[in-house]
């Protein structure tokens, strides 16, 4: 239970936004519009993840907005040739502070979608868990500052300290056990 809670947390960290720093708006939004409907269309048919359509078309605008759309096309993010599958692709942008602050927010704020829901929507995660203890880890996962720093540093591309993964670690196995979770 505790690698399908610890794989979640890091599951969450590998979808990705809210602060588009680049160009000017007009030209932001014209570039971000058909990349953000790609990506609702994308999260939207990954039943892994679990998104109905204004789920996934809140959660790609985010994203987009977290990176800005002109660093996605130079990383070869387009409407055109969605590379989601690549895990390292963000840790390869060189995101900044704000942005990977920015994913975070997008994951863990709850505005475009339930991680209660998305921790369920995982069948292997599903059969061992209740939507009442699924709500309790998604709280939980909200309030974790140890949480949201390995989010954070796993977007930077940046190792975890040992001091954050040892909090980490400690802080999941007591919200596993607030939350009636086996370990």
């Amino acid at each position: 239970s505790l690698a399908v809670v610890a794989a979640t947390s890091f599951t969450l960290a590998a979808c990705g936004g809210d602060d588009d720093s680049s160009g000017s708006s007009s030209e932001s939004s014209e570039l971000a519009a058909p990349l953000i409907d790609a990506l609702a269309v994308e999260f939207a048919a990954d039943a892994e993840m679990g998104l109905d359509a204004t789920e996934a078309e809140c959660f790609a605008t985010r994203f987009v907005n977290a990176i800005g759309a002109e660093e996605l096309i130079a990383a070869g993010l387009t409407a055109d040739a969605l590379n989601l599958s690549d895990d390292e692709m963000l840790a390869d942008m060189n995101l900044n502070d704000d942005q990977a602050n920015g994913l975070a927010d997008a994951l863990l704020d709850g505005e475009c979608f339930s991680s209660a829901d998305f921790l369920l929507g995982d069948p292997e995660i599903s059969e061992s868990m209740t939507a009442e203890q699924a709500t309790c880890m998604s709280e939980a996962f909200t309030a974790s500052e140890s949480v949201r720093d390995v989010m954070v540093a796993s977007f930077l591309g940046e190792e975890v300290d040992d001091a954050t993964g040892m909090a980490m670690f400690g802080e999941l196995m007591m919200i596993m056990g607030n939350c009636g979770l086996e370990m």
